[in-house]
């Protein structure tokens, strides 16, 4: 069923494409005689040519003539004074010579395949052309004959400006076809990248979390020994063994995780400028979707490999993100900065705002599991609270390094720290 859609489908472009290629033959110049006429068709003929490389060429080009030739005696005859159909037949047929040449030579050449330089295209085409009107030239001068050199000198001109032109219009829109296609490509491996990362970066929560269970149940479990005998012993046993279900639970996602992403992440070195390129792109997209008028740049004085890559991207992406919900929804917009040099033996990464800041008495609490300043004054619900702390386990624990922030009226700035050691190349240096 889907064959038969494709190919009823594909059948309906090409009629629709010929019948466009009879109308454009229509508008024509007759330098000459008006027997022979430069047209529109056929740069039209040719791109539709080039722009569905599974046609036929001789077939296509036999329709379009066949079709072509019908529509004209047709106009023709239905004019006043108009002569005969047979004479009229014979008025038009020279434009069937053309078609069927210039398809078989379309054919012969392998146009279709040979279109990936530009030169070699016009020149195929230019040949093409030339040929094919010489062969209607010489139809029309054995219907009535006529001196040629004035033609052959029209044919040659007109045929390097038509193809000289389909060439460029061919070439032009398949450059910016492929721009297009790469910049669609890049989105999709941005986002594939992001999404990666906010997924491993979850692996290092959930295996976090797994030690915290493993403690809170030894912990039970001792409470247990200390208790058993009586009813306050049960208890501590049953939540022993709910937690002992969390933790198979939590090693059940985990292990889903880890297979469902060995086989579709592939985990290469970037450098710290591509980052910034990838998070200035998805945060301004992030921006865009918002309505925020926020501005966002990334500076990178320092450039280097990250080992790896998506630690990098999930500890700046938190903080960025951390400071557009900050500032969200102010009239004013505002500004986030996102520098990175090296210092001494570490690398230095800043992200700063202008927002309205952290207060004092909160800046000791910011890291910790569960804490946001941030709710939905709608509904009342709370923000997870998890972004930051992400952030701190992925920079101390993860990647061996410190993270400090500051805040005052003029906004507030995250400054991490990275041991050149551990965190360049590609690689890391395990503890």
């Amino acid at each position: 069923m889907n064959e038969q859609n494709e190919s009823r489908e594909h059948i309906e472009i090409l009629w629709t494409l010929i019948l466009l290629t009879v109308f454009l033959g229509q508008v024509d110049i007759r330098p000459f005689s008006n027997l022979f006429r430069f047209s529109l068709s056929v740069p039209s003929l040719s791109l539709i040519l080039l722009y569905f490389p599974s046609a036929s060429p001789v077939i296509y080009s036999a329709v379009a003539g066949l079709v072509m030739l019908v529509f004209r005696v047709g106009i023709a005859a239905a004019s006043q004074n108009a002569p005969a159909l047979e004479a009229l037949f014979i008025q038009h047929f020279p434009g069937l010579i053309f078609y069927l040449t210039f398809g078989l030579l379309f054919s012969f050449f392998k146009v279709q395949e040979r279109t990936s330089r530009g030169l070699t295209l016009f020149f195929l085409l230019l040949i093409c052309e030339v040929l094919a009107n010489l062969a209607e030239l010489t139809c029309v001068h054995l219907l009535k004959p006529q001196p040629l050199e004035k033609a052959v000198y029209f044919v040659v001109l007109f045929g390097v400006l038509r193809s000289c032109t389909t060439a460029a219009v061919y070439r032009l829109t398949i450059y910016w076809q492929e721009r297009h296609d790469r910049k669609q490509q890049e989105e999709r491996y941005r986002r594939m990248l992001l999404f990666f990362s906010n997924i491993k970066t979850d692996l290092l929560f959930f295996r976090k979390s797994m030690d915290d269970i493993e403690t809170a149940m030894k912990y039970s479990y001792s409470l247990y020994e200390k208790l058993k005998g009586g009813r306050l012993g049960e208890e501590a046993l049953s939540v022993s063994r709910r937690i002992h279900e969390v933790k198979k639970e939590y090693q059940r996602i985990i292990a889903s995780m880890e297979k469902a992403l060995s086989g579709e992440y592939i985990e290469q070195p970037l450098r710290l400028s591509e980052i910034f390129a990838l998070l200035q792109a998805s945060t301004e997209s992030l921006l865009a979707a918002k309505n925020e008028k926020i501005e966002v740049s990334f500076r990178c004085d320092d450039d280097w490999l990250i080992g790896p890559d998506y630690k990098m991207i999930s500890i700046i992406n938190n903080l960025v993100i951390n400071s557009v919900e900050a500032m969200s929804g102010g009239p004013e917009g505002g500004r986030i900065e996102v520098v990175s040099h090296l210092e001494g033996d570490n690398y230095l990464i800043e992200v700063a705002d202008n927002g309205p800041g952290i207060p004092e008495d909160l800046l000791d609490c910011i890291f910790e599991p569960g804490f946001s300043t941030k709710f939905d004054p709608r509904t009342g619900a709370m923000s997870t609270g998890i972004g930051l702390v992400h952030v701190k386990n992925i920079v101390e624990t993860h990647s061996g390094g410190r993270i400090q922030v500051e805040s005052g009226p003029d906004g507030a700035r995250f400054r991490i720290s990275l041991p050149v050691e551990r965190n360049k190349d590609g690689t890391e240096i395990e503890s």
